[in-house]
Protein backbone atom coordinates (compact mmCIF):
# COMPACT_ATOMS: atom_id res chain seq x y z
CA UNK A 1 0.00 0.00 0.00
CA UNK A 2 3.11 2.52 0.85
CA UNK A 3 4.06 2.69 -2.95
CA UNK A 4 0.56 3.03 -4.41
CA UNK A 5 -0.17 5.62 -1.44
CA UNK A 6 3.43 7.51 -2.61
CA UNK A 7 2.43 7.36 -5.89
CA UNK A 8 -1.05 9.02 -5.34
CA UNK A 9 0.59 11.65 -3.19
CA UNK A 10 3.20 12.16 -5.82
CA UNK A 11 0.21 12.94 -8.59
CA UNK A 12 -0.50 15.88 -6.45
CA UNK A 13 -0.33 19.43 -6.94
CA UNK A 14 1.50 21.06 -3.62
CA UNK A 15 -1.98 22.46 -2.06
CA UNK A 16 -3.95 19.02 -2.27
CA UNK A 17 -0.67 17.31 -1.06
CA UNK A 18 -1.00 19.47 2.16
CA UNK A 19 -4.67 18.57 2.50
CA UNK A 20 -4.51 14.89 1.84
CA UNK A 21 -1.14 14.66 4.30
CA UNK A 22 -3.04 14.29 7.16
CA UNK A 23 -5.29 11.73 6.01
CA UNK A 24 -3.70 8.68 5.04
CA UNK A 25 -1.45 6.49 6.73
CA UNK A 26 -0.33 2.49 6.48
CA UNK A 27 -2.94 2.39 9.33
CA UNK A 28 -5.87 4.10 7.33
CA UNK A 29 -8.35 1.83 5.26
CA UNK A 30 -10.93 4.67 4.20
CA UNK A 31 -11.00 8.20 3.82
CA UNK A 32 -14.11 9.91 4.28
CA UNK A 33 -15.32 13.11 1.85
CA UNK A 34 -17.73 15.70 1.63
CA UNK A 35 -19.38 15.38 -1.95
CA UNK A 36 -21.81 17.81 -3.67
CA UNK A 37 -22.24 16.99 -7.53
CA UNK A 38 -22.31 14.58 -9.92
CA UNK A 39 -20.70 12.18 -6.91
CA UNK A 40 -24.66 11.97 -5.76
CA UNK A 41 -25.35 10.00 -8.46
CA UNK A 42 -24.98 6.06 -7.02
CA UNK A 43 -24.62 4.77 -10.77
CA UNK A 44 -22.67 7.75 -12.29
CA UNK A 45 -20.25 7.14 -9.70
CA UNK A 46 -20.07 3.07 -9.89
CA UNK A 47 -19.55 3.60 -13.52
CA UNK A 48 -16.70 6.25 -13.19
CA UNK A 49 -15.41 4.10 -10.96
CA UNK A 50 -15.54 0.77 -13.05
CA UNK A 51 -14.44 2.78 -15.88
CA UNK A 52 -10.78 2.96 -13.61
CA UNK A 53 -10.72 -0.54 -12.52
CA UNK A 54 -12.79 -0.38 -9.22
CA UNK A 55 -15.78 -2.31 -8.46
CA UNK A 56 -16.63 0.79 -5.90
CA UNK A 57 -20.33 2.76 -5.29
CA UNK A 58 -20.66 5.68 -2.36
CA UNK A 59 -20.14 3.55 1.28
CA UNK A 60 -20.90 4.81 4.09
CA UNK A 61 -23.71 7.63 3.01
CA UNK A 62 -24.89 10.82 5.68
CA UNK A 63 -26.17 13.70 3.96
CA UNK A 64 -24.55 16.59 5.12
CA UNK A 65 -25.02 20.29 5.26
CA UNK A 66 -21.67 22.50 4.33
CA UNK A 67 -21.74 25.83 6.59
CA UNK A 68 -19.71 28.65 5.02
CA UNK A 69 -19.22 27.38 1.71
CA UNK A 70 -21.58 27.73 -2.13
CA UNK A 71 -21.99 25.75 -4.69
CA UNK A 72 -22.05 26.88 -8.16
CA UNK A 73 -21.84 25.36 -11.61
CA UNK A 74 -18.99 27.10 -13.01
CA UNK A 75 -15.98 24.52 -13.04
CA UNK A 76 -14.46 23.03 -16.29
CA UNK A 77 -15.38 19.57 -16.85
CA UNK A 78 -13.44 17.58 -19.01
CA UNK A 79 -16.74 15.17 -19.87
CA UNK A 80 -19.85 17.52 -18.71
CA UNK A 81 -18.37 20.89 -20.07
CA UNK A 82 -19.20 22.34 -17.01
CA UNK A 83 -19.21 20.83 -13.24
CA UNK A 84 -20.30 22.16 -9.68
CA UNK A 85 -17.52 23.29 -7.60
CA UNK A 86 -17.65 24.74 -3.96
CA UNK A 87 -16.27 28.31 -2.68
CA UNK A 88 -16.22 29.66 1.02
CA UNK A 89 -18.93 32.30 1.04
CA UNK A 90 -19.65 33.35 4.59
CA UNK A 91 -23.00 32.84 4.85
CA UNK A 92 -23.54 30.04 1.98
CA UNK A 93 -24.96 26.79 2.83
CA UNK A 94 -24.25 23.97 0.30
CA UNK A 95 -26.09 20.31 0.73
CA UNK A 96 -24.18 17.11 0.00
CA UNK A 97 -23.27 13.56 1.11
CA UNK A 98 -20.02 12.51 3.03
CA UNK A 99 -18.71 9.02 1.86
CA UNK A 100 -15.64 6.91 2.16
CA UNK A 101 -13.43 6.09 0.14
CA UNK A 102 -11.29 2.91 0.09
CA UNK A 103 -7.74 3.61 0.51
CA UNK A 104 -6.79 1.55 -2.66
CA UNK A 105 -9.82 3.20 -4.70
CA UNK A 106 -8.19 6.77 -4.30
CA UNK A 107 -5.87 7.40 -6.49
CA UNK A 108 -9.25 6.33 -9.30
CA UNK A 109 -11.15 8.77 -7.33
CA UNK A 110 -8.81 11.76 -7.75
CA UNK A 111 -8.22 10.67 -11.34
CA UNK A 112 -12.22 10.56 -12.01
CA UNK A 113 -12.13 14.00 -10.25
CA UNK A 114 -9.70 15.82 -12.55
CA UNK A 115 -6.62 16.04 -10.22
CA UNK A 116 -4.29 14.49 -12.22
CA UNK A 117 -5.49 15.84 -15.42
CA UNK A 118 -3.04 19.26 -16.30
CA UNK A 119 -3.03 21.61 -15.14
CA UNK A 120 -5.40 20.13 -12.00
CA UNK A 121 -9.43 21.06 -12.45
CA UNK A 122 -9.40 20.61 -8.72
CA UNK A 123 -7.63 20.94 -5.52
CA UNK A 124 -8.35 18.74 -2.12
CA UNK A 125 -9.70 20.84 0.51
CA UNK A 126 -10.17 19.47 4.25
CA UNK A 127 -13.48 20.59 5.73
CA UNK A 128 -15.08 20.98 9.38
CA UNK A 129 -19.08 19.60 9.17
CA UNK A 130 -20.74 20.04 12.58
CA UNK A 131 -22.30 16.71 11.93
CA UNK A 132 -18.86 14.46 11.96
CA UNK A 133 -16.21 14.08 14.73
CA UNK A 134 -13.31 14.13 12.55
CA UNK A 135 -12.41 16.74 9.50
CA UNK A 136 -13.10 15.34 5.95
CA UNK A 137 -12.23 16.01 2.30
CA UNK A 138 -13.44 17.71 -0.31
CA UNK A 139 -13.08 19.43 -3.76
CA UNK A 140 -12.50 22.69 -4.45
CA UNK A 141 -12.60 23.95 -8.35
CA UNK A 142 -9.90 25.80 -9.57
CA UNK A 143 -10.60 25.61 -13.46
CA UNK A 144 -13.81 27.95 -13.61
CA UNK A 145 -15.58 28.29 -16.97
CA UNK A 146 -19.17 29.69 -17.81
CA UNK A 147 -21.83 28.02 -20.46
CA UNK A 148 -20.43 31.25 -23.08
CA UNK A 149 -17.06 29.40 -22.89
CA UNK A 150 -18.51 25.72 -24.13
CA UNK A 151 -18.40 24.43 -27.63
CA UNK A 152 -21.74 22.82 -28.91
CA UNK A 153 -21.38 19.10 -27.52
CA UNK A 154 -19.91 20.44 -24.26
CA UNK A 155 -23.44 22.62 -24.07
CA UNK A 156 -25.33 19.27 -24.82
CA UNK A 157 -23.57 17.51 -22.54
CA UNK A 158 -24.05 20.47 -19.87
CA UNK A 159 -28.08 20.10 -19.76
CA UNK A 160 -28.06 16.71 -18.72
CA UNK A 161 -25.59 17.24 -15.45
CA UNK A 162 -27.77 20.62 -14.98
CA UNK A 163 -31.11 18.18 -13.79
CA UNK A 164 -29.56 15.86 -11.53
CA UNK A 165 -32.58 14.12 -10.51
CA UNK A 166 -31.22 10.62 -9.47
CA UNK A 167 -29.28 11.28 -6.25
CA UNK A 168 -28.71 11.11 -3.16
CA UNK A 169 -30.32 13.96 -1.97
CA UNK A 170 -33.18 13.45 -4.32
CA UNK A 171 -34.17 10.65 -2.02
CA UNK A 172 -34.78 13.26 1.17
Amino acid sequence: MESSLTNIIERLDQNSRIALSGFTSEKIQKVRFFSYGSNLNEDDFRKEMKNRGYECGLINVDKRALQGYRRFLNNESTSHGLAFSIHYYKSGSTQGICHDIPIEALGAFLDKEGLYSHPPKYKLITLRLSQESKPVLSLEGIRRTSTSRLDDGQKKNHMSITHIQDTRMGEA
